[in-house]
C-alpha cells in the first residue's frame, strides 16, 4: 500500500489567537534578505501555525483569511499575496550567514510548496528545513503582532537579528562584529545599491536602528569599526527600553521609557511631584557613607559641598533605575510578557 503522507489536520484550523510570537532557529534569522517585507512576515505566520507539529507532518493548512488577518494585510489584491507565496518557493536563502551554529552551512528555498484550494492554504517545508526548524538549539522569539508594525525589511531583519543575540536575564545584548559585505547579505542590499557606505548608513541602518527603537521595546545603538581609515564592519549594541506610568508634578500620567542620559534624570526627577522627590532623596541620603551624612543633610538649604551633591545624584539616579526597571516575569526568555506587561515595581522606594 503507498505510504500516506500525513497532513497536520484534514480540516481548516485557524491560527490560534494565543499564539502571537514564533520560535525561529538563528540560522533561520539569519539568511539572505532576497524576500520583501511581506514575504517574510507571512514565513514566520506560517512557520508559527506549523511549529507544534513539524515532527509529525508533512503538509501544514491555514485558512487564508486567517493569515491575512495575521498578516495585518488589508489589500483586495490577491495576486500579490499568491505571488509572495510564489516566492518563497522559488527563493533559495544562504542560512547561517554570521555562524553562530558554527556546526553547518546550507542554502534552501523557504517553502517547498504550496497550494491555495477553497480558501486553504496546504504548504510544506523541505527535508532539510524542517530538520533544522523543528528542534532549535539556539533561537529568537518574534512577536507576530509586532511584525506587522516595521515598514522597511531592512528595520524587521535588523529588528530580528538583534532579538536573536539579546539577553533576556541581562537586558543586554551585542551582535558580532558584521562586515559590511555580510550586512548586505542580511539586509537585502545588493553591492551596487549604496556602494558608498555613507549612503548605505543613512538609506538603510539608520533608518532600519531608528524604526526599532520607536516600534519596539529595544532600544538599538550602531557601533562602527574602521580599518585604514574606512568603516568594514558594524555591531549593534541592544538594550531592553523599559517604562512605567508615574504622576507628574503638573497632574498628568505618563510613560516614561529607560533613562539614558544625566540630563534626562534630572529632567525627569524635577517633573515628578515633589512628595515623591522628597521621599526619593531621603533614601538616597540614607544610602549615603555615614562619614557624609554627619556633615551635610539633604535639607540644606544648597550643597556647598560637590562631593556630597555628586553622590547624592548617584544614588537618586540609582532609586530611579530601580524605578522604571521591569519585573522579573517580563525579562523571562521563555514565556511572552502577560497583558500587563507595562506595569513596573519600585522596590527601592518606601512610599
Amino acid at each position: 500500500m503507498e505510504a500516506v503522507t500525513p497532513i497536520m489536520s484534514s480540516a481548516p484550523i485557524r491560527l490560534s489567537k494565543r499564539k502571537r510570537e514564533v520560535m525561529k532557529h538563528s540560522s533561520a534569522v539569519q539568511i539572505t534578505n532576497s524576500i520583501t517585507l511581506l514575504q517574510r512576515r507571512a514565513w514566520n505566520v506560517l512557520l508559527a501555525r506549523a511549529f507544534d507539529e513539524l515532527g509529525n507532518s508533512d503538509r501544514y493548512q491555514i485558512r487564508v483569511r486567517d493569515l491575512v488577518e495575521m498578516l495585518d494585510y488589508h489589500s483586495n489584491d490577491d495576486a500579490y499575496l499568491k505571488e509572495a507565496l510564489e516566492k518563497l518557493t522559488t527563493t533559495a536563502v544562504r542560512w547561517n550567514i554570521l555562524r553562530k551554529d558554527k556546526s553547518e552551512w546550507g542554502v534552501f528555498p523557504l517553502l517547498a510548496g504550496a497550494v491555495i484550494k477553497q480558501g486553504v492554504l496546504t504548504y510544506a517545508f523541505s527535508p532539510f528545513l524542517k530538520e533544522r526548524l523543528r528542534n532549535p538549539r539556539m533561537y529568537a522569539r518574534i512577536s507576530l503582532s509586532l511584525q506587522n508594525k516595521f515598514q522597511s525589511k531592512h528595520a524587521l531583519a535588523l529588528y530580528e537579528l538583534c532579538l536573536d543575540y539579546f539577553d533576556f536575564e541581562r537586558s543586554y545584548g551585542e551582535t558580532p562584529l558584521i562586515s559590511v559585505g555580510e550586512f548586505r547579505e542580511l539586509m537585502g542590499v545588493d553591492a551596487d545599491e549604496y556602494p558608498a557606505f555613507a549612503r548605505l548608513n543613512e538609506k538603510v541602518i539608520k533608518k532600519a536602528v531608528n524604526e526599532i527603537n520607536e516600534l519596539s521595546d529595544l532600544f538599538v545603538t550602531v557601533r562602527y569599526e574602521r580599518f585604514q581609515r574606512k568603516i568594514d564592519a558594524i555591531k549593534f549594541c541592544i538594550n531592553r527600553k523599559t517604562e512605567i506610568a508615574l504622576p507628574f508634578n503638573d497632574g498628568s500620567l505618563e510613560i516614561v521609557t529607560e533613562i539614558r542620559s544625566l540630563a534626562e534624570y534630572d529632567l525627569f526627577f524635577n517633573r515628578l511631584g515633589e512628595e515623591l522627590q522628597a521621599k526619593i532623596m531621603r533614601q538616597a541620603f540614607e544610602e549615603l557613607p555615614d562619614f557624609v551624612k554627619e556633615y551635610q543633610s539633604p535639607e540644606a538649604p544648597d550643597y556647598e559641598n560637590k562631593t556630597t551633591e555628586v553622590l547624592l545624584r548617584q544614588f537618586r539616579n540609582k532609586i530611579l533605575d530601580e524605578m522604571i526597571k521591569p519585573t522579573d516575569v517580563e525579562r523571562s526568555p521563555r514565556k511572552s510578557a502577560p497583558k500587563s506587561s507595562k506595569s513596573r515595581t519600585m522596590p527601592n522606594v518606601t512610599l
